[in-house]
Formats: structure tokens, sequence, C-alpha cells
């Protein structure tokens, strides 16, 4: 994973590998102004909002098309280190949440 600075705001990019082999790499604008723009990734399309919760926080909110709906809050939590946590709301209402904790390599 990847962020950087741009011009809006901030470029998010993911990176991954398949079980096969298959690599893929993924990124997104977070402009950080509330609005909802269009959005399409591998397991969602529809809208992304991004806003910064405080100097250390930053909140993305997802609005799929079918009715899932997905909150990432991914925050500092000291230098070298970032906790981001997911939670997940399926269209029949059933709630996941996960906690990622990641170093700087």
């Amino acid at each position: 994973m990847r962020i950087e600075d741009h011009p809006g705001g901030e470029v998010l990019t993911v990176d991954t590998v398949a079980e096969d082999g298959r690599a893929a790499t993924f990124s997104t604008i977070l402009f950080f102004d509330g609005k909802a723009r269009e959005f399409h990734d591998f397991s969602c399309s529809g809208t992304q909002k991004s806003t910064r919760l405080d100097p250390r926080a930053v909140e993305i909110l997802r609005e799929c098309d079918g009715g899932r709906h997905i909150r990432l809050v991914r925050r500092d939590a000291q230098p070298g280190m970032l906790i981001f946590e997911v939670t997940e709301l399926d269209p029949r209402g059933r709630r996941s949440e996960q906690r990622l904790f990641m170093g700087k390599q």
C-alpha cells in the first residue's frame, strides 16, 4: 500500500498478489471534501466520499450498488504505524468489522 500526495488530497494505492500469482494494482483519489463521487473497484461500484476526521484520521465511505456500505477509517497510530478500521454492512443488514494494523517497511 502507498499513500501519496495529490493536488486534491491523497492517492491511495494498493498492490495485491492473488494465490495464483496474478498481480493487481488499485488506486483511488481521496479528496477530503465530503462530496460523493463515482467509484468502481473489484468489489464495489457506486459512490465514495472521503473526509478528514482530525489531523491523524481519515474516513472513506463507500455506497455500493446493491445496497452494500463500507466505512474505512485510517488512523496514524504512531510513526510508521497505520490502523485501518473497516466496517461493512451488507444488503441484508449483516454487519462485519475488521481492524488491520500496518507497519511501514
